[in-house]
């Protein structure tokens, strides 16, 4: 039926009115979002792993190792566009990991797992000046499924001489404010090296020639790793959680090399059978609390951050020399050696950053951090001669290091127009360490403010092209062993030594990345690097001896 309403008629009752609901069934639906794998910021390269093929079936170092520019050895250091240091974090976090304890984490790791890496060639003032050579942020998925889930993995390799694997699994907890993980991690990794070493030492008018081959392997194992986590969301707004990881395993190695010496090529007088054999229990307890707060609408976020990491090695070695006389073949000397090397490392930091949208697409970031590092050293050399181990007073030396960071920083990002954004930045570190050798009494202070400015900006010139120019200062800070002047041994004519007067190293970065049609990078890199911490040989020919040390290069 039908109602009419006019002017003279301005209500009308009716009955009651029951409404029937319908279904109708609609063809199939398919939503697809295809997003570029990669993409080019103002001061970063964004990988994306989420809901692409670089996930299926992959680990987070798989997906680590062929990202743009790139390359780990099979110590697991990495490189960036040729540059070794490269600062590894999670979700933001630095990971206090070494090279070869960050690989069995990543490898532990699916690639199902992360969201993105980005790839931070040269860092804002937000990061720490720490480093020449950038920084890579693993940037993991959020739970937001409901429940309980998980996954598994397993997998094993060989490398013509042993086996190793890996294997693990992650499950998931989120229930109201809560979202809980636990991760465990489990591997064993293997490796090795054939190397040829060829010197000759020349001494006046004498000559030696030292010819050696040299063979090593390792393995390392240890029970699973475990890394668990929780947050608590009071409301949309506000969270706090906290983080924890251990991780221990031992290493074992061999290191056997067969070095012949003589005055003349291919005519030798004396060979050298060197065999060293170490072992090392390495342990790494990292904790984390944090808080995220977002104040309104527009984006504006302030998180805090403590951490707390304890890392323990415990190792010894035993080195077995044998010395034949090829002129008399008289049966060979000895001389056995023996390395206790205990070394401890503690860090406390805490910082906070702040974010606060402005107008005209402005947005300014402010942040504080401190932190403190304590390393203690006690390397004992001994003579294993005898029924009993002579300590080598030379060779041996208790070396406590203590430094503090206290840095402060402020980054402003503004957009020039539809085609240029400009974001600037500086940031200030002040350092105070103390290193003290206790065997030797010597004590070394080091108390220096420096400043650390960057600017990147961002060309957008045609939808099909972009341009991107950046500029940073860093610092390359010497890390604990290097200051340490204690010997660390490989055979009786080579030996490495620590440096407590080494300098700290700084650059002066530049950048140009193109952008072709959002696929195509070609990126090119300059730096102006100070002090340059590099590794030396000192040559002493009288004992055909070779003693590697850090020290520092003018320039490169």
């Amino acid at each position: 039926s039908q109602v009419t309403l006019s002017a003279a008629k301005t209500e009308v009752t009716v009955g009651n009115i029951r409404l029937v609901p319908s279904t109708t069934q609609l063809k199939e639906v398919t939503v697809e979002a295809l997003r570029p794998t990669i993409t080019q910021e103002a001061d970063r390269m964004v990988v994306s792993i989420e809901g692409t093929a670089l996930a299926a079936g992959r680990t987070a170092y798989d997906v680590l190792a062929t990202s743009p520019g790139v390359f780990i050895d099979q110590e697991g250091n990495i490189q960036l566009n040729g540059r070794a240091g490269v600062t590894i974090m999670l979700d933001g976090k630095l990971t206090y990991l070494s090279a070869r304890d960050l690989r069995s984490l990543l490898e532990g790791m699916s690639a199902e797992n992360i969201r993105n890496i980005e790839i931070i060639t040269n860092p804002s003032s937000k990061y720490d000046a720490e480093g020449s050579s950038g920084i890579l942020n693993i940037n993991l998925k959020k739970n937001t499924l409901q429940g309980m889930n998980g996954s598994a993995y397993a997998g094993a390799n060989y490398n013509g001489k042993q086996y190793g694997f890996s294997s693990g699994g992650n499950i998931n907890y989120r229930t109201g404010p809560w979202n809980s993980f636990l991760n465990l991690d489990m591997a064993r990794r293997v490796g090795g090296r054939d190397a040829t070493f060829n010197r000759l030492f020349r001494d006046g008018e004498s000559t030696t020639y030292f010819d050696q081959v040299a063979t090593g392997n390792f393995e390392v194992q240890g029970p699973p790793a475990v890394r668990v986590g929780t947050d608590y969301s009071f409301n949309d707004r506000h969270s706090i959680g906290a983080m924890g990881y251990f991780n221990t395993n031992k290493l074992h190695a061999d290191f056997l090399t067969e070095t012949y010496i003589g005055a003349m090529p291919n005519q030798p007088t004396q060979f050298i059978d060197a065999d060293n054999f170490n072992q090392n229990r390495f342990t790494n307890f990292t904790s984390n609390l944090h808080y995220m707060g977002k104040y309104d609408t527009l984006g504006t976020t302030l998180t805090a951050d403590l951490d707390f990491v304890k890392i323990r090695n415990k190792g010894d070695a035993n080195f077995y020399n044998y010395f034949y006389d090829l002129a008399t073949g008289l049966p060979p000397t000895q001389d056995f050696l023996y390395t206790d090397t205990p070394n401890e490392f503690d860090i406390l930091a805490t910082k906070v950053d702040f974010t606060r949208p402005l107008a005209n697409g402005r947005k300014l970031e402010l942040g504080a951090k401190a932190s403190r590092v304590v390393s203690d050293n006690d390397s004992r050399f001994y003579f294993n001669n005898s029924e009993a181990l002579q300590l080598d007073e030379r060779r041996t030396n208790h070396f406590v290091y203590d430094e503090n960071i206290y840095a402060g920083y402020v980054n402003l990002n503004s957009k020039l127009g539809e085609q240029l954004s400009v974001q600037g930045g500086l940031r200030a570190e002040h350092t105070t360490s103390r290193g003290e050798s206790l065997t030797t009494k010597d004590i070394n202070k080091r108390d220096y403010l420096n400043l650390f400015p960057s600017l990147f900006v961002q060309q957008k010139v045609s939808d099909n092209y972009q341009i991107n120019y950046n500029y940073s200062r860093r610092i390359q800070r010497p890390n604990y062993g290097q200051l340490n002047p204690f010997f660390a041994y490989r055979d009786p004519y080579t030996y490495w030594q620590g440096n407590p007067n080494l300098r700290p190293q700084y650059t002066h970065a530049f950048g140009i990345t193109q952008v072709f049609k959002k696929s195509y990078n070609l990126v090119l890199n300059y730096q102006i690097n100070r002090d340059v911490i590099a590794e030396l040989p000192e040559i002493i020919p009288e004992t055909s001896t070779t003693i590697y040390y850090v020290g520092n290069v003018p320039k490169s």
